[in-house]
């Protein structure tokens, strides 16, 4: 599984509770607002 992450340029690495909670709100953070712009949707 590694490996097949691995080619498509994911990298596995492992954390705790709080350090995924940090890292899901700065993606958030980040991207919510261009999601937002471009009206995407789940649907589209």
């Amino acid at each position: 599984m590694i490996d097949g992450l691995a080619v498509m340029g994911l990298e596995v690495k492992s954390s705790t509770p709080p350090e995924l909670a940090t890292q899901l709100k700065e993606s958030y953070d980040r991207w919510g607002p261009i999601v937002k712009k471009i009206d995407f949707t789940a649907d589209s």
